[in-house]
């Protein structure tokens, strides 16, 4: 579909490694704390999101492929240290190992799977419909973390966690 070469692809994934070494911990310093994680984990997520209905509605070309690579770098950002922050802060120290485990096994059989299953949907059905298909499932879990971060976070709804 886009038809880029190996070096524009290599300078693109450069350009994600390089922004989240020079942005990413500073980033998460000045926002840590802010905010509870959910509500960052959900805009990352919302970026995702973004990211791929770009694919779909901007032309082609390179310009267009460092604004996506730009969007999803930040979306990355926003999601991975909160994730890990979130799950971390609700394990208790005897089972935290148990947890890691378990948290680097799901993150595992998910990249196992899901270049899979993307190329079955676009061999089935093109990109479009896996962009759309990706945009849609992104902004369905920006949802699902928005909803519990205002459940954590509302006066109306008790909720204490351990």
């Amino acid at each position: 579909m886009w038809k880029f070469g190996e070096g524009l692809i290599g300078i693109l994934i450069t350009m994600n490694g390089i922004i989240i070494a020079l942005v990413e911990l500073p980033l998460i310093h000045k926002l840590q704390g802010k905010r509870h994680e959910l509500y960052f984990m959900s805009f990352g997520v919302a970026l995702f999101g973004t990211a791929f209905a770009i694919f779909n509605v901007l032309p082609t070309v390179p310009a267009v492929a460092s604004l996506a690579v730009l969007v999803i770098t930040f979306g990355e950002m926003m999601c991975t240290p909160f994730m890990d922050s979130f799950w971390m802060s609700r394990t208790d120290v005897s089972v935290s190992g148990a947890y890691t485990g378990l948290y680097a096994v799901t993150l595992s059989i998910g990249q196992f799977i899901t270049p899979a299953m993307g190329a079955l949907v676009i061999d089935e059905y093109g990109f479009t419909t896996l962009y759309w298909g990706l945009f849609t499932a992104c902004l369905v879990a920006a949802a699902g973390f928005m909803a519990l971060y205002l459940v954590r976070t509302s006066k109306f709804f008790y909720y204490r966690s351990s």
